[in-house]
């Protein structure tokens, strides 16, 4: 991550938060479409997803989400995510979608989810996949 996230390339990146990926596929293949994060438009704003793990019923969660009316852009199991906690955020915060829909996800996983007024990391109950967060100082 240094050689492309440089102190030359961080001074020119604006806002106050940013996630990022490194990316080898489990679940759906190496095409552009599945490149993270995965970004969504809702109804409370912008969102970005970053998942590293495997989330292993995915197909069947996928089923249930496109049954329900939900259209997918990507063969990434991370979409499943976006999908499941885009469902009722309009009416819930982020935290309460999480415990609500968490735990229907079965496998090894850790997340970060940015919103436009949150930053969250998720990691499996088991704490089976790594999970870095920095923080730097405000560049003036």
């Amino acid at each position: 991550m240094g050689e492309v996230f440089n102190e030359k390339v961080l001074k020119k990146l604006k806002g106050l938060a940013a996630i990022g990926h490194t990316r080898y596929s489990t679940q759906g293949g190496d095409k552009k479409k599945n490149i993270q994060p995965l970004t969504a438009g809702l109804f409370s704003g912008p969102i970005a997803l970053a998942h590293n793990g495997n989330i292993v019923n995915f197909t069947q969660l996928k089923k249930e989400l496109m049954d329900q009316g939900s259209v997918f852009y990507s063969s990434s199991d991370t979409e499943c995510v976006v999908h499941l906690l885009a469902r009722d955020i309009r009416f819930i915060n982020w935290e309460t979608s999480l415990k609500k829909h968490l735990p229907r996800l079965k496998g090894a996983y850790s997340f970060v989810l940015l919103a436009k007024d949150s930053l969250l990391a998720i990691r499996d109950p088991m704490g089976f996949r790594r999970l870095v967060l920095g923080q730097r100082r405000w560049l003036s």
